[in-house]
């Protein structure tokens, strides 16, 4: 029998919350590093026009060393030291810093660096890359995020753009071009840059022919043929008539033909891009 004053309740256990603690922390800034790395992947463009390039592109760096401070010191329960000399001093370190440290540090340092590089674009016709239309005219243009660039079109319809940083390599982005003669062929489509070469292709640019067709009287001519070059059309029933023509190299003017029953034919010379031509016709006698 028990005497009384000697009895003695048994301690409660608590159960043991601190791992539990830290696998959360663990999950939670892994997933935060994952949706850091998805955006490097998927909205690259973004981080360039923000001027994140480079080493800072590894900020994604940060949750990832919690995580693994937190995984390692956490739940495993594992130990680190450091000791060393900084700047004339002793410096130690111990627990989850060095852990995340060296994460960190190491993720800056241990990758290799990239470099800045080039690219030649050449400019070519529709029939293949072999019809060069373009020698030593144009200019190309390319956008690096709010960076735009341009570089001339040379002797072989090549256009060179050097010092392209790294954080470009692999990135699809806009290309332009600027002539007066001629025009891309697809202006909306965009060039995935590397090392190397691009190939644009090129067309004649479409220029309109456009003018008012009346008797003396100012009375539109309706149905009259109108012929510049190899493009025709007729004129309205307000006597007027549109050509929409693709140029060759430049626009170098053209005989306008028309032709209208009872009435004299007209030739004249024409430049495309120009004002409504007013022509009068002269009635046949």
């Amino acid at each position: 029998m028990a005497k009384p004053g000697n009895s003695a309740a048994s301690p409660l256990r608590t159960p043991n919350t601190s791992g539990v603690f830290w696998v959360v922390v663990s999950v939670f800034t892994l997933v935060a590093a994952l949706l850091i790395l998805a955006v490097l992947l998927f909205r690259a463009e973004l981080l360039v026009r923000l001027g994140l390039v480079g080493n800072l592109y590894y900020f994604a760096l940060v949750p990832l060393g919690f995580s693994v401070s937190a995984f390692l010191f956490g739940v495993f329960k594992s130990y680190a030291h450091y000791s060393g000399k900084v700047l004339g001093g002793k410096l130690v370190l111990s627990g989850p810093i060095v852990g995340f440290a060296l994460t960190i540090i190491g993720g800056f340092y241990l990758p290799p660096k990239s470099t800045a590089f080039a690219v030649t674009m050449f400019v070519h016709g529709e029939s293949g890359r072999h019809e060069l239309p373009l020698r030593n005219s144009g200019q190309m243009m390319i956008d690096l995020g709010p960076d735009r660039r341009q570089a001339g079109i040379g002797e072989n319809g090549q256009a060179i753009f050097s010092g392209i940083p790294s954080g470009f390599r692999g990135q699809e982005v806009n290309v332009m071009l600027q002539s007066e003669a001629y025009e891309m062929v697809d202006p909306v489509h965009k060039y995935r840059i590397e090392d190397g070469s691009i190939y644009v292709a090129v067309r004649p640019r479409a220029a309109k022919l456009a003018g008012y067709v009346h008797d003396g009287n100012d009375r539109p001519v309706t149905g009259a043929k109108v012929r510049y070059g190899d493009a025709s059309s007729n004129t309205d029933n307000t006597g007027r008539f549109i050509l929409s023509i693709r140029a060759t190299a430049g626009y170098p003017p053209k005989e306008i033909h028309i032709f209208a029953q009872g009435y004299v034919p007209f030739h004249d010379v024409a430049t495309l891009g120009s004002n409504e031509m007013d022509i009068q016709l002269r009635r046949l006698k």
